[in-house]
């Protein structure tokens, strides 16, 4: 190899070591999986009015992120996909509209799905709208988690309902 294509290598790999790497993770109970890895479409929309996920954005706030939903084997047991902001947020940045997208291979009988704000107690249902936007969190903190639950209530065996993609838009 010439000189001058080993330098040029050298100064190549000097400057992608420069260039910052950020590597956005979605939590699913105990699992992590690159978001990047995650590339799938979630199901549509059941017989539910759906408000269309239009979102406003602000100069200074605006993320998105998506997950594998949790498959749910057990009813009564409390099942998180977390899904974390991406990219640098302000701290100071503002909610102004929140859009979701969830799926799962079936519905079953009892199934309970609640999109929550940085904790489990600051949640509301979203069950019969698989794609919606909402104001439920405006003038919060963008740069917080956002979670889905999913609780199937009731006795007896269940066939397990397998997570697709879910996405979140703050």
């Amino acid at each position: 190899m010439s000189i001058n294509k080993l330098k040029l290598k050298n100064i190549i790999v000097c400057i992608a070591l420069l260039i910052p790497v950020q590597s956005v993770f979605a939590q699913t109970g105990t699992t992590i999986v690159p978001a990047t890895e995650i590339m799938s479409t979630p199901l549509s929309v059941e017989n539910a009015p759906v408000t269309t996920a239009v979102m406003a954005f602000t100069n200074s706030g605006a993320w998105s992120n998506q997950g594998s939903g949790p498959a749910i084997y057990s009813k009564n047991i409390l099942d998180t996909l977390i899904i974390n902001p991406s990219g640098y947020i302000p701290p100071t940045a503002k909610i102004t509209a929140v859009s979701w997208s969830w799926g799962i291979s079936y519905k079953p009988v009892g199934l309970s799905v609640r999109l929550c704000y940085d904790a489990i107690n600051n949640c509301f249902g979203i069950t019969n709208l698989q794609n919606g936007s909402a104001s439920n969190f405006n003038n919060l903190l963008a740069n917080k988690k956002m979670i889905l639950t999913f609780n199937v209530q009731g006795t007896g065996m269940m066939t397990p309902a397998y997570g697709q993609i879910d996405r979140v838009i703050v």
